[in-house]
């Protein structure tokens, strides 16, 4: 479930033996490229308002990316994505973000898929995780660029301000809940 893994698939099967030169090749540049967006969606983010945001987002996204940029990781490695899912899941039940559903999706299909790719991975000689892992970065790298800068707002559903733009306020007498 690697990126070097994956192109050795691709390219050489389960053949043993060395890696050939363009799986290696394809593996350092995926490698690399992983690497360069995550390092600048960093240094992009580090100025957002909400700090906290910010350092729950940046360990998602070291901990999302981190089996994809090992040189090598098992099918039981994956339980450091426990990690970035309760991040996300503690930020959608705190903040109101209709917007991230195919990351929703996304994560439920990895979780899914790591019922289902032990038996079909040996069958057919490859291993998707790697493209579900990849679909979730790219959603994770969206949503962190997506609000960052000075017109994102923080939609907390805790926010008692009347006027608080798309915010959701918690009703604290009977007479506003009704």
């Amino acid at each position: 479930m690697t990126i070097r893994s994956f192109w050795r698939l691709v390219y050489q099967g389960t053949d043993v033996g060395p890696t050939e030169a363009m799986a290696w090749g394809m593996g350092i540049v995926c490698v690399v490229g992983v690497g360069a967006v995550i390092a600048l969606t960093i240094w992009r983010t580090r100025r957002t308002a909400d700090l906290a945001r910010f350092d729950r987002r940046t360990i998602s996204l070291i901990l999302l990316s981190t089996p994809l940029l090992l040189p090598f990781c098992f099918d039981y490695d994956l339980l450091l994505l426990a990690v970035p899912v309760a991040l996300y899941a503690s930020e959608r039940v705190t903040l109101s973000t209709p917007r991230d559903v195919w990351l929703t999706r996304s994560w439920i299909a990895l979780y899914v898929w790591t019922f289902v790719n032990p038996g079909l991975a040996g069958r057919i000689d490859f291993n998707g995780t790697v493209l579900v892992l990849g679909a979730l970065l790219a959603l994770e790298v969206r949503r962190c660029w997506r609000d960052t800068g000075a017109g994102a707002q923080s939609t907390d559903l805790t926010s008692t301000d009347r006027h608080a733009p798309r915010a959701i306020r918690h009703p604290w007498t009977l007479s506003e809940a009704a």
